[in-house]
């Protein structure tokens, strides 16, 4: 049971959804476990509470949640806040983080490192916490994602640590004249939805563009701390068919893996011109210019049914390792390698509603997950 104090604290973060009235929502296939009884009452399921600080996109899991029938919904906005250390939490609860590397974007930049002690809190004190404090470090550091990664015989761009942004400059141009890469990334080592990284193809570019960033003060990311990246991109032309000029144009093609409940979702093809930097589906411009598509059969889709399948599993693996239920991995294949190169793991995912449009909601990645948090809420947990 709770202490006065922390019944207080929790009443005012972990605010108890109200669903308003409504009609039926169309039904999902839910796990066995999980389905009303023929009395209309279900298994004896805890209590689901959802770390949060991007209001927006876990009202999209809110809803998912509802229209599958979640007894019992909690939200806690981590923002902001304070935490007695010594008063234990409500171990009675499904907690599910929705944390994101991103939040910086959202001026929430202090949910990040407040973020990371929650988790830790609560799992110290015995709790069952889904995409938990182990699999939040890889979420907020590209560094231990990359060595992650590897450690799984997944495989990740050459990349190059810098120290400083005093360094940036100088280690950069020692790096490109050495490896001489045909396209690099400058990217913060945490950050998301594509916040100061910036493409360039010539060092020249690099140069004139980093110099101004610098006098400007727009080197932007929640940290001090830079990679350099070589640019592993598949590459397509296209033109403008509606505009008499036909302009002409190249975009990158990326993929993003999608993984619930340990289990391959879709990958997601996007293709976009090659001046946008955001990775992030969600994010990413539903213009004439930016094509997205769900391939439900890599395997073939990719003409590689032995290779597919491997590099599936590692995935799988990886998430097993690391404490992932939800998570997706971004990723290219360029010519003529056909390899498989993640340069980004997502343990907050969302998904693009343009591109989910074309498959039937139980399909869809937030329906995905809420079916997973109902069947984890209703299994016996141990420690």
């Amino acid at each position: 049971m709770f202490k006065a104090t922390l019944s207080e604290q929790l009443a005012s973060k972990a605010q108890k959804v109200k669903v308003e009235e409504k009609k039926e929502p169309k039904k999902v296939d839910e796990p066995a476990s999980v389905r009303p009884s023929a009395k209309g009452k279900r298994r004896a399921c805890i209590p689901i509470c959802i770390l949060y600080e991007d209001e927006e996109r876990t009202a999209d899991l809110i809803r998912a949640l509802d229209a599958a029938g979640a007894p019992e919904i909690h939200k806690w906005m981590v923002t902001a806040g304070t935490l007695d250390l010594k008063n234990p939490p409500r171990k009675d609860m499904l907690y599910f983080s929705r944390l994101s590397a991103s939040a910086s974007t959202r001026k929430h930049e202090a949910a990040i490192a407040y973020g990371e002690h929650v988790l830790q809190w609560l799992e110290f004190h015995g709790c069952r916490v889904i995409n938990g404090a182990s699999a939040f470090s890889l979420e907020i550091s590209k560094v231990r994602q990359y060595l992650a990664l590897a450690e799984a015989g997944l495989t990740f761009p050459d990349t190059l640590l810098i120290a400083s942004q005093s360094q940036i400059a100088p280690s950069v141009t020692t790096w490109v004249r050495s490896t001489k890469p045909p396209i690099f990334y400058l990217k913060p080592v945490t950050g998301g939805s594509g916040d100061g990284v910036r493409r360039y193809t010539a060092l020249s570019e690099f140069t004139r563009d980093f110099l101004d960033r610098r006098s400007k003060k727009s080197m932007r990311g929640p940290g001090s701390i830079f990679i350099a990246q070589k640019g592993e991109e598949e590459h397509e032309t296209w033109y403008d068919k509606l505009k008499p000029s036909k302009i002409k144009g190249e975009k990158k093609v990326f993929y993003r893996a999608e993984f619930v409940d340990r289990r391959f979702l879709y990958c997601l093809r996007v293709s976009t011109p090659v001046t946008v930097n955001s990775s992030c589906p969600c994010d990413a411009p539903t213009r004439f210019d930016t094509n997205f598509s769900v391939v439900l059969d890599p395997a073939s889709h990719f003409e590689d049914p032995e290779g597919w399948p491997v590099f599936q599993a590692n995935c799988v693996d990886f998430m097993v390792k690391h404490g992932m239920h939800v998570g997706a991995f971004e990723f290219s294949r360029p010519e003529p390698s056909k390899i498989y190169q993640i340069y980004d793991v997502n343990v907050n995912t969302n998904y693009s509603d343009h591109a989910e449009k074309k498959i039937p909601y139980d399909q869809r990645g937030m329906a995905k997950q809420a079916e997973m948090l109902i069947k984890l809420s209703c299994e016996k947990w141990e420690k």
